[in-house]
C-alpha cells in the first residue's frame, strides 16, 4: 500500500513539473521550445542561415557526446535526484543572460550558442536520470498511457505558452521585437525555476549502480540486437528530419513573409492534434505495443513533408500541421515506451544515455548536410532551394522506414487474440512466451 501511494504521489509530481518545463520531459518539447523561441529571436537578430544550423544542432551535438559519461556521473553520485535538481536548476538559471542578450549582445550570435550549448549540456546529463527514474515510478502495465499523459501535460503547457509568446512577440514588433523577446524569455526563467524546486520532492530513496555496456559492444551488436536496430532506426530518421526542420521556421517567417500571429497559427496546429492524440494513444500502445504504432506513423511524418512543397496559404498548412501533429504524437509516445520496454532496470541508463547519443549525432549531421545545401546551392534550386530539402527530407525518412521498420521486433508482452479469445502472449527480447489456452467445451 505505501509503496502504491509513493508511486501515485511521483505520478502527480511528474505531471506537474511538465506544466512548468515541458522541454525537461523530452527532447521533442525541447526542440518544439528551441524552434518557437529561439530560432525566430535568432532571426529577427539576422542571424545567417548557416549560424541558424548551428544553434538547431551543435547543442543537441556536444549535449549528446555528455550523454557517454552520465553512468560514470552515477557511480560518484550514486543518487540520480541529485543530478535531476543540480542540472535543471542550472538550466533555469541560464536563462538569465539569453534575456540580456537583447540589450547588450544583440548581434553577438556565438554568445547565444555558447549559452544554448551549455544548457544541453545540462539538459543531457539530466535527461537519462530523469527517464531511469521515472521508469521506476510508472508501473509497467500502463507506462504508455503515463507517458502519454505527461506528453499532453506538457503539451498544453506549449500550447498555452506559444500562444502567449506569439501575442507578446506581435504586440512588440511594431515598438521593440527585441523586448517582446525578452519578456518572453523571462517567463520561460520563471517556469524553469518552479519545475526546478518541484523536482525537490521527487523520491529516490536508493542508491542505482548501473550495469555497465561499452559503448564499443554496443555499436558491434547494433544490427544484430532488436534494441540496437532501433536505436539505429531512430538515429537515421533523426538525420533525414534534422536535413530541414531547422528551416521551417526560416521559411514561414522569410520566404512566405508571415506573421509571428500566423507563424503562432500554424505552430499551435500541431500541439493542438497532439492533445487529441495522447489520450488514446497511451492506451493504444499499452494494450497493442509500441512496433505497430511506429508501423503506421514512421511511414507518415515522412509523407506529409511532401505537402509543404504545393501549399503555401496559412490555413492549409495549419490543417498539414494538424495531421503532422497527431502522427508526432504517436511517434514520440511509440519511441519513449519502446526504450522502457526494451531495456531492464540496472542497464535502463546506460542505454538510455546510447539512445539518446546516436540520435543527438545523426540529428546534427543531418542538418550540417542540410545547412551546406542551403549554403551552397542556389536559392532557386529545383524551384525554391526550402522546398528541395523538405523533399530530400521526407524521401529519406520514408526509405529509412521501409527498410528497417520490418526488422525491429516488439519489445514487450502482445497478446495474439484469435476469434475474440487471448491464446498467446510474447515477449521477444526475453526468448521465451506463455500461453493462455482458453477451455471450450465440444
Amino acid at each position: 500500500m505505501y509503496k502504491e501511494k509513493e508511486k501515485l504521489r511521483g505520478e502527480e509530481l511528474i505531471l506537474k513539473d511538465a506544466t512548468f518545463a515541458a522541454d525537461s520531459a523530452s527532447a521533442a518539447v525541447k526542440n518544439s521550445v528551441t524552434n518557437s523561441l529561439i530560432i525566430p529571436f535568432a532571426a529577427t537578430t539576422n542571424a545567417p542561415n548557416e549560424f541558424i544550423a548551428l544553434i538547431s544542432t551543435v547543442p543537441n551535438l556536444v549535449g549528446s557526446f555528455v550523454q557517454l559519461f552520465t553512468s560514470d556521473l552515477l557511480n560518484i553520485v550514486r543518487r540520480r535526484k541529485t543530478v535531476i535538481v543540480i542540472t535543471s536548476f542550472i538550466d533555469a538559471i541560464l536563462w538569465i543572460p539569453l534575456m540580456l542578450i537583447p540589450f547588450f549582445w544583440q548581434s553577438n550570435h556565438f554568445l547565444l550558442l555558447n549559452i544554448l550549448i551549455l544548457q544541453a549540456i545540462a539538459i543531457s546529463i539530466m535527461r537519462p536520470f530523469y527517464n531511469s527514474l521515472l521508469g521506476d515510478i510508472i508501473p509497467k502495465d500502463k507506462r504508455a498511457d503515463i507517458i502519454a499523459k505527461l506528453n499532453r501535460v506538457s503539451g498544453i503547457a506549449t500550447l498555452v505558452a506559444t500562444l502567449l509568446f506569439g501575442l507578446i512577440l506581435t504586440l512588440f514588433k511594431n515598438l521593440n521585437p527585441m523586448v517582446g523577446f525578452t519578456v518572453v524569455f523571462f517567463m520561460a526563467f520563471v517556469a524553469k525555476t518552479m519545475s526546478s524546486f518541484l523536482k525537490l520532492n521527487y523520491e529516490d530513496n536508493r542508491e542505482l549502480i548501473p550495469r555497465q555496456e561499452s559503448i564499443m559492444r554496443f555499436i558491434k551488436d547494433m544490427k544484430r540486437s532488436n534494441y540496437g536496430k532501433f536505436v539505429l532506426y531512430v538515429s537515421l530518421m533523426q538525420f533525414a528530419i534534422g536535413i530541414a526542420s531547422p528551416f521551417f521556421a526560416v521559411y514561414m517567417l522569410k520566404n512566405l513573409d508571415f506573421s509571428f500571429i500566423e507563424y503562432t497559427f500554424i505552430n499551435v496546429a500541431s500541439m493542438i492534434a497532439s492533445l487529441f492524440a495522447f489520450s488514446k494513444i497511451g492506451k493504444l500502445i499499452d494494450k497493442g505495443g509500441s512496433k505497430r504504432v511506429l508501423d503506421y506513423t514512421g511511414y507518415f511524418i515522412g509523407i506529409l513533408p511532401l505537402f509543404w512543397l504545393f501549399f503555401k496559404n496559412p490555413f492549409m498548412l495549419f490543417i498539414l500541421q494538424f495531421f503532422y501533429g497527431i502522427a508526432w504524437a504517436a511517434f514520440n509516445v511509440s519511441v519513449s515506451n519502446f526504450v522502457y520496454e526494451a531495456t531492464s532496470q540496472k542497464n535502463r541508463l546506460v542505454m538510455n544515455s546510447y539512445f539518446n547519443f546516436f540520435s543527438g549525432i545523426f540529428g546534427f549531421f543531418g542538418a550540417f548536410l542540410g545547412s551546406m545545401m542551403m549554403n551552397h546551392l542556389p536559392a532557386n534550386y529545383y524551384g525554391n532551394i526550402f522546398l528541395f530539402l523538405f523533399f530530400v527530407s521526407a524521401i529519406l525518412r520514408i526509405i529509412i522506414s521501409a527498410y528497417y521498420l520490418p526488422r525491429i521486433d516488439e519489445a514487450r508482452f502482445v497478446s495474439i487474440k484469435v476469434n475474440g479469445d487471448k491464446v498467446l502472449t510474447i515477449q521477444p527480447q526475453q526468448n521465451y512466451e506463455y500461453e493462455f489456452l482458453p477451455v471450450r467445451k465440444f
